[in-house]
């Protein structure tokens, strides 16, 4: 009873800050409502009083919420639930039989069905308390930070125990384990033709012998070999590593004074270390470069790369997937990626000032996205036939892919929106959250003010005005 009358009372509060008639608002999210002609689907329009609240709908899902406080949205296709309140604060997200709830990453629970345990629930108040729960009862765990504790996939291991934090720490990583004491200062490591110990900063001897892995699919993988010492770390280390090619790899460093890496046919000297004169010889790459001091000063040339950089005042690199440098850094800052479906060219001013990017598919030069930006004002997308801008976007030019971000707080701040797609010919407009608006398509034209309490339409044979709802006047016939 108590919890249909809560929904009630949310529901008479939507119907409170919402007006009757469907006033466009957010840009349209196409990996949640993408169809054909997204624009012209009238359940995709945003119902809205100001900046308060808004309400979209489709066949596919539902968004809504007060923006600044509380955002929601479903996504039917692949049973899907997100809600935010006063987001990052408070997040929960669910797919399927998978769910996470997060506050502010220091309390979360999360729920799922485990590759061989069944359903298990992990909840942790980072970086006392972690739980992990299922039907299997060999697999739960739970820790108590620093007093003790089990733990299993945190912090990249695959199983962690502690007594007395630092006192005693276990790790197991694949085939390798770990046990620490007074960590990070003392421990001891076996693996697999693996073994090691530590004990700084006096020093730290690890070797592992080069073997043969069998794979699932009846294949093998050689692992090369490797032997690791140090003295008075973190003063003077050596390594020499095996290779895949044969032969053997040596890096040695006696910090601050150098640092030396030599392989048959490489060769890499930095006086002193970190930030000195530096020669990097690769026989095998045909590449030479120096640093006078690295990375101040660097002069590249390879049959796969060529840099050359002074900086702040000008860089540039080349690579055959990547070209990127800049101006008076951080002035000027352009980057072109390539790979085998597509080019994405950059451009930046000052940071997040000014920005332009570009993707554009190789086979036939046609631009699949491209967005423009400059802080804190405007924002311009075009993508797939659909151009949307924004004026005033203070964290949406800066965080451009941040989706959850744009729905919960742009509704707050964006004065003007348009969104036109050249498909369908539609072009939607809004001034001041729809105090004025105008939605323009060749099915028709309509304009409301002050938030659809004045409206006009217009259609290929009729034109008419109506306030709060009613007509007024005759209708008249356009010819």
């Amino acid at each position: 009873m108590q919890r249909n009358n809560l929904i009630l009372i949310l529901e008479c509060l939507l119907m409170v800050f919402q007006p009757t008639s469907a006033l466009w608002g957010d840009r349209v999210d196409e990996s949640m409502f993408s169809n054909d002609d997204p624009l012209a689907d009238a359940k995709l329009g945003q119902d809205w009083f100001g900046p308060l609240t808004y309400h979209q709908s489709s066949d596919a899902g539902t968004r809504w919420g007060w923006p600044g406080v509380f955002s929601y949205q479903s996504f039917k296709p692949i049973d899907s639930v997100e809600w935010d309140f006063l987001y990052p604060v408070l997040r929960y997200d669910r797919f399927g039989n998978e769910s996470r709830l997060n506050f502010m990453s220091f309390f979360t629970i999360d729920r799922g069905d485990h590759a061989t345990g069944g359903p298990r629930t992990r909840s942790a108040f980072f970086p006392f308390y972690f739980s992990d729960r299922g039907a299997e009862p060999s697999l739960n765990r739970t820790a108590l930070w620093p007093v003790y504790g089990n733990m299993r996939r945190h912090f990249l291991r695959d199983e962690i125990s502690f007594f007395l934090w630092p006192l005693y720490v276990r790790t197991e990583k694949k085939d390798v384990t770990t046990y620490n004491f007074l960590t990070p200062l003392i421990h001891w490591r076996k693996g697999h033709q693996l073994e090691g110990w530590q004990f700084l900063p006096f020093g730290s001897w690890e070797r592992r012998k080069s073997h043969v892995m069998p794979n699932a699919d009846g294949s093998q993988t050689f692992v090369p070999g490797y032997l690791k010492k140090s003295v008075a770390w973190p003063l003077f280390q050596t390594q020499q590593s095996e290779l895949q090619h044969g032969g053997i790899m040596t890096r040695t460093a006696l910090i601050p004074f150098y640092s030396l890496e030599k392989a048959p046919d490489r060769f890499s000297l930095t006086l002193p270390w970190p930030v000195g004169v530096t020669r990097t010889v690769d026989h095998q790459k045909d590449y030479r470069e120096w640093g006078i001091p690295w990375p101040i000063i660097t002069w590249a040339r390879g049959d796969d790369k060529r840099a050359i950089r002074i900086w702040p005042l000008f860089g540039s690199q080349n690579s055959p997937n990547q070209q990127k440098g800049f101006v008076a850094w951080p002035l000027l800052r352009f980057q072109n990626k390539r790979n085998t479906a597509s080019v994405k060219n950059s451009q930046q001013i000052l940071f997040h000032l000014y920005k332009h990017v570009e993707e554009t598919q190789r086979s036939n030069n046609e631009v699949l996205r491209e967005r423009w930006s400059l802080w804190p004002f405007f924002i311009k997308e075009r993508k797939n036939e659909t151009t949307s801008i924004q004026w005033m976007a203070p964290l949406e030019a800066i965080l451009w892919d941040k989706e959850t971000l744009q729905r919960h707080y742009s509704p707050l701040w964006a004065i003007w929106r348009s969104q036109k797609d050249e498909v369908s010919g539609r072009h939607v407009r809004s001034f001041l959250w729809n105090v004025w608006r105008s939605d323009r398509s060749p099915k028709g034209n309509e304009s409301s003010l002050l938030f659809g309490l004045f409206k006009h339409k217009e259609s290929s044979s009729k034109s008419h005005w109506s306030v709060f709802g009613r007509p007024i006047g005759p209708s008249s016939n356009t010819p």
